[in-house]
């Protein structure tokens, strides 16, 4: 039986359970209130996160007449493990990638287009009316041209001298 041999039925009788030493612990749970109500049934239902409980609620289920036992039912719920720092921590990194990327394309795009303009640029100078005047000139590093050979140019009225 659940109660004591010498249980009077008009004196409740009360337990409680001390869980993970005494990390939770519940309140005095009338197994009988003196007036005639039983604990028939108590449902625990214990949190856990990874590999510690982190809650605990119970349910009890009462009758009118004294039970010969008392039914325990504990049920496990796995909670999901919510690491917000983690979580925002991989959210910087991958946006840092993501940002160095596009960084290194966009740069790459861009000088090429500025390669293609600068080549445009020149060869818009070196075919002056249609010649070829700087083919086999030389160009310093400062930008300066050193002419190689004689180059036919553009002279006043249009008259060319070698």
């Amino acid at each position: 039986e659940i109660l004591p041999a010498d249980y009077d039925d008009h004196e409740p009788f009360k337990i409680s359970f001390a869980l993970l030493g005494l990390q939770f612990v519940t309140p005095w749970l009338a197994v009988a209130d003196g007036r005639g109500n039983f604990l028939t049934r108590l449902q625990l239902t214990l949190g856990a996160s990874g590999d510690s409980v982190v809650s605990a609620r119970w349910e009890e289920f009462h009758v009118d007449e004294a039970p010969v036992e008392v039914e325990l039912d504990v049920r496990w719920v796995h909670e999901v493990e919510q690491d917000t720092a983690s979580a925002l921590g991989l959210l910087f990194s991958c946006s840092l990638v993501l940002m160095v990327i596009l960084t290194v394309v966009t740069m790459q795009h861009s000088s090429i287009f500025d390669s293609d303009e600068a080549d445009s640029q020149m060869h818009n100078t070196r075919h002056v009316n249609g010649h070829d005047d700087y083919n086999d000139d030389e160009r310093y590093a400062d930008g300066r041209i050193v002419s190689t050979h004689r180059s036919l140019r553009p002279l006043v009225d249009g008259h060319k001298s070698l």
